[in-house]
């Protein structure tokens, strides 16, 4: 066995691992839903976490396979996974991305602060939600300009 096929042969048990990690949180997340009541937090973001991994296994097992099946196509990815110069473009893009979700995370446990001190107005549920999830998602955004930018100027 050559090595991308070793390489894609172990990716795809891996996303069959995460297929059947994902179908038991999912499960265990519908049962905890169903028989527990008043809990702290949403149970559905347990099963949330299993339809997460999943989808996860699926893309990883169908890639592999597809890799396995056609071996140029395999052989072109595995050498772009390994090339210096891409792996250098995207760990510039994930420390730039690293350090703009620090700045909005710490800009929002300081409003937060000061919220609770009476200086600066309280964010609402939906508001810090909101705030949440642009911390997730803007260095994302950030990370795909920069990695795409940085690829077309190299």
């Amino acid at each position: 066995m050559n090595k991308p096929q070793k390489v894609f042969n172990e990716r795809k048990r891996n996303g069959l691992y995460f297929i059947i990690a994902g179908i038991l949180i999912f499960i265990i997340g519908v049962i905890i839903q169903l028989t527990l009541k008043d809990l702290p937090f949403r149970p559905q973001l347990i099963g949330g976490l299993g339809i997460f991994l999943a989808g996860w296994g699926i893309a990883q097992w169908v890639q592999s396979a597809a890799y396995l099946k056609d071996q140029t196509a395999g052989q072109r990815a595995l050498n772009e996974w390994q090339d210096e110069r891409l792996n250098m473009l995207r760990a510039k893009a994930g420390e730039r991305s690293y350090w703009i979700m620090s700045i909005l995370a710490v800009m929002l446990l300081f409003w937060q602060s000061f919220a609770g001190s009476d200086i600066l107005p309280r964010l609402s549920e939906d508001s810090l939600w909101n705030a949440l999830a642009a911390v997730v998602i803007l260095p994302f955004i950030i990370y795909i300009i920069n990695f795409l930018s940085a690829e077309r100027n190299n």
